[in-house]
């Protein structure tokens, strides 16, 4: 089996991750692990790992520079990325609890749907300060933000409709099809396989958007913001996007 070389992974219900990788020959496929430890045991031999999951946490009451420097570029559809909480939050038993720790530190509440990933955060924060590996291959990536790169970023690139419309899943996939031809057949074969309570058409689609950036270049890839700064634990805080443009090199 040709070595896996690219990643990309949107979270989905109970914890797993959605990913979908690129091997060595340019091929693609779709599968879901159980979790982050899981993933990294799965794909340890890949050159680069797309999570759609903050990584690099503030360790003041101030937001993330790259949560601020995406939704400024997003416009008007900032609404689709959240902002990140603060590390002290991290540690909260309930969504009460975090939203009056959050407006204490940074000013501003936590919304229910940022907590509803909070063990997600917890949980890749543990990875990336714990593991060499983690921190050699795996990168942030917001996939509104990888969709305004590939629409072609720095010439004022589009986002499209909401990813969970069919206009807006369509849109995507017109998008991704020259990056990875498989894109529509994986959907398919996954959709038919998988109960809608387990797995979303918009987390499919949405790995496929990451592998799609992962598998460009280092000099093809950007980062929001350009100079990322590090969280206490040397993490880099940043959303890594791909330049419009350019199609995964295979073999």
């Amino acid at each position: 089996m040709s070595t896996f070389r690219y990643v990309g992974a949107d979270g989905c219900k109970g914890g797993a991750w959605a990913c979908v990788w690129i091997d060595g020959s340019g091929s693609a496929g779709f599968e879901v692990v159980e979790n982050t430890p899981a993933l990294l045991e799965r794909f340890g031999d890949a050159e680069r790992i797309l999570l759609d999951v903050p990584i690099g946490l503030s360790p003041t009451p101030t937001w993330r520079a790259c949560d601020l420097e995406a939704k400024r570029v997003l416009g008007r559809a900032n609404s689709r990325v959240f902002l990140t909480p603060p590390r002290a939050v991290l540690d909260c038993g309930t969504w009460a609890e975090a939203n009056r720790r959050s407006r204490e530190t940074s000013g501003k509440g936590l919304s229910k749907q940022t907590w509803m990933i909070t063990p997600r955060i917890r949980e890749v924060d543990a990875c990336m300060r714990t593991s060499v590996l983690a921190r050699e291959i795996v990168r942030e990536c917001h996939p509104e933000v990888c969709v305004w790169g590939l629409c072609g970023a720095e010439s004022g690139g589009v986002v499209g409709p909401p990813k969970k419309t069919e206009e807006g899943a369509a849109f995507r996939l017109e998008l991704i099809e020259p990056f990875i031809p498989e894109s529509r057949t994986i959907v398919e074969r996954t959709m038919a396989a998988w109960r809608r309570s387990e797995l979303a058409k918009d987390d499919v689609i949405d790995a496929l958007i990451a592998a799609a950036t992962a598998a460009g270049h280092a000099h093809q890839l950007r980062t929001l913001p350009a100079r990322p700064e590090c969280d206490d634990h040397g993490i880099a805080m940043e959303m890594v996007y791909r330049r419009a443009g350019q199609r995964p090199e295979q073999g």
